[in-house]
């Protein structure tokens, strides 16, 4: 009798703890599962679903250094730009919109841009991307004449503004 009580108290204790332990994870599961946008997009695609939410906050709240815009505005114009970034991605998320409303800024004309999204593998459907060598995302590549002259990847060094000028003039 008192084996079979000491098994009902553990049944008691254990059972319920294992049953709740699996409905918090598929319950986190469940409450944010970011879309995962793969293959090339123009910047409105940007603007949907979560990553629009995000795109749009960081977007409004980020400043660029208006200085370093006008030093960019001399030779962006002459520059072709890849951009490989992640829709599920936080560094994409904070760094794509600053990288666009500097873009913006500058009035850059975005036929000369091409974003990528990948998935978590750095795989884009059936766009042939390997030889670009990405391992972290948001990669931001810049091209002279179709020869890659930098990139910024992940996160800049000092903020995009002062990369890209560093980029474009410096090596």
């Amino acid at each position: 009798m008192k084996f079979s009580l000491k098994l009902l108290l553990i049944i008691g204790f254990i059972v319920p703890f294992s049953v709740f332990a699996q409905f918090k994870a598929e319950a986190s599961d469940t409450i944010y599962k970011p879309i995962v946008i793969t293959g090339s997009c123009k910047p409105g695609d940007l603007l949907n679903n979560e990553f629009g939410e995000s795109f749009t906050a960081e977007y409004r709240e980020y400043h660029p250094d208006k200085e370093i815009l006008l030093k960019l505005e001399k030779r962006i114009y002459q520059c072709g730009i890849k951009v490989v970034l992640g829709t599920w991605c936080s560094d994409s998320r904070e760094q794509v919109p600053r990288f666009m409303k500097i873009l913006d800024g500058l009035q850059y004309n975005t036929t000369l841009l091409e974003l990528i999204c990948v998935d978590k593998l750095k795989k884009a459907d059936s766009l042939y991307i390997s030889g670009l060598k990405i391992e972290k995302v948001p990669t931001f590549i810049f091209y002279f004449n179709g020869t890659e002259k930098g990139r910024i990847i992940e996160t800049p060094v000092l903020t995009i503004e002062q990369d890209m000028n560093h980029i474009l003039f410096d090596q």
